[in-house]
């Protein structure tokens, strides 16, 4: 049986001023992440990987500050109070003139009232890309009071009072997070490509010699 030797160096603690910097890091990306959200080995990342993140998490967070304030600019006083109080806010279609309420976020949170106000249906669209939430929102505004036909069309149509699910918070986190994951999964697949051709290449060598 064959022993493979690991230096010692794999098990020495890091020195403290190394610790203290990464423990910095490490508290800045926890808060800075979305509620509700998480890394995977989040405690097993190097300094630099967790500077990376934080990085990464601080520009979204000033994208998501400023998209909201572009909404706002585009928001009446009364969408302004009803945003502000309710987390929403209620436009009227500009073909069927249709009661809308968008709600704060971009996963399935327009709903379609009826005529005595109650929700009829909920409905999922946006922009392409990887926009804040203020932009998304905004877009959904837009959409539904100049083009709302148009934007009925690509929408996805689910019950009235449909709750986000699980799976619909996955979706989310794995389009926001992908960037942290891609090019790793790429390194992998290039790797077991390669691997694959040597064999292939080694089995039809191997009979000629």
């Amino acid at each position: 049986m064959a022993f493979v030797t690991l230096p010692l160096a794999l098990f020495r603690k890091r020195p403290p001023e190394v610790e203290e910097l990464r423990a910095r890091q490490l508290a800045r990306v926890r808060r800075l992440l979305p509620s509700g959200h998480s890394l995977l080995n989040l405690e097993r990342m190097s300094l630099e990987r967790l500077a990376a993140v934080g990085d990464s998490l601080e520009h979204r967070a000033e994208a998501e500050q400023k998209g909201f304030t572009l909404l706002r600019s585009w928001l009446s006083p009364d969408q302004r109070r009803q945003f502000d109080e309710k987390s929403y806010f209620e436009v009227i279609g500009g073909d069927t003139g249709t009661r809308y309420r968008i709600h704060r976020g971009h996963v399935v949170n327009v709903v379609a009232l009826n005529a005595a106000g109650r929700e009829a249906r909920r409905l999922c669209f946006g922009p392409e890309g990887k926009l804040a939430t203020g932009d998304i929102m905004l877009a959904q505004k837009i959409a539904l009071e100049t083009m709302e036909r148009a934007a009925l069309v690509t929408a996805n149509v689910h019950a009235p009072n449909r709750q986000v699910t699980a799976g619909d918070r996955m979706l989310t986190i794995f389009d926001q997070h992908w960037r942290y994951v891609e090019l790793p999964i790429m390194v992998i697949a290039a790797i077991g490509f390669f691997s694959s051709l040597c064999v292939l290449a080694y089995g039809i060598i191997e009979p000629l010699r």
